[in-house]
């Protein structure tokens, strides 16, 4: 039987992401790469969707690469390597969210486990594409979107909305 060496990890790679708009449904996939047979991870979530504009898609699509960035430091911190690396195109301001992302959702995991290395990993990516603003046509302010993270802030914000009218 093989065991797990997080020492042994050289780098940590965003694989990509499926999203099928028609079903919602969301797969994340990444994967700690050590010279042998990797170790993959796919995260799987679903996205209420019930449009077809091709603009909303776009967003839709935009948001699930942003979660798609988000979401990878529950898995880089398995073994938190020095290089990050991301097999899909994303945006320079992306990679920049991704580097925040890092700094900030583990200082307290670097802190616990004297690895301030894990703050500050190598970011490299294999394309940056332009980011081009989308302007939706059909807004709805009575429709806020609150992310809702499992803990209090979530709810209250929702009840809070509520009460105010809006219906989130």
């Amino acid at each position: 039987m093989n065991s797990f060496d997080p020492l042994a990890a050289k780098s940590f790679e965003l694989s990509g992401y499926d999203f099928d708009p028609e079903s919602g449904e969301l797969q994340l996939h990444y994967a700690l790469l050590s010279g042998g047979e990797p170790v993959t991870f796919t995260e799987h979530v679903h996205v209420p969707t019930n449009n077809t504009d091709p603009q909303v898609l776009d967003v839709a699509d935009r948001l699930a690469r942003l979660l798609f960035l988000a979401a990878c430091v529950s898995y880089y911190k398995v073994a938190a390597p020095s290089i990050v690396s991301i097999a899909v195109p994303i945006t320079d301001q992306e990679k920049r969210f991704l580097g925040d992302i890092i700094r900030r959702g583990m200082t307290e995991f670097a802190y616990v486990n004297n690895m301030p290395q894990a703050l500050e990993p190598v970011i490299e990516t294999t394309e940056i594409i332009p980011a081009e603003p989308i302007a939706l046509t059909d807004t709805n302010d009575q429709h806020p979107l609150v992310p809702v993270g499992g803990g209090k802030d979530s709810v209250v914000t929702i009840a809070a909305l509520r009460e105010a009218g809006f219906q989130p």
